[in-house]
């Protein structure tokens, strides 16, 4: 499992894990609303898999002392593998980096 930065050639993707995720959602992204998430400095993560194929993201926000984590799914066929625990673990990670005081959801 890997984690890298997603662009916007990932929308799809991303689109299809968030309605795949095995959950219902008041809100969903759309191809024109992930438009304007990236364009507007959002930063999504993907943790691809093997063969990769993105199989969860995250997206944060990051300003001058505090990160907001904006979105965060996992594909309903790997939840309880892992991938959202190291998905956290990589986004707090940047945190630490980049010296944010608070995290949050």
């Amino acid at each position: 499992m890997k984690i890298i930065q997603a662009t916007v050639a990932d929308i799809p993707r991303i689109i299809d894990i968030q309605k795949n995720d095995g959950y219902v959602h008041a809100y969903y992204l759309t191809k024109q609303r992930a438009n304007v998430v990236f364009s507007n400095g959002e930063r999504f993560y993907g943790a691809y898999n093997d063969d990769n194929l993105m199989v969860g993201f995250a997206s944060i926000n990051v300003d001058i002392e505090r990160m907001r984590i904006h979105f965060f799914f996992i594909h309903k066929a790997v939840q309880g593998c892992g991938v959202g625990t190291l998905l956290l673990n990589f986004v707090i990670k940047i945190a630490h980096e980049e010296k944010v005081k608070n995290i949050y959801i």
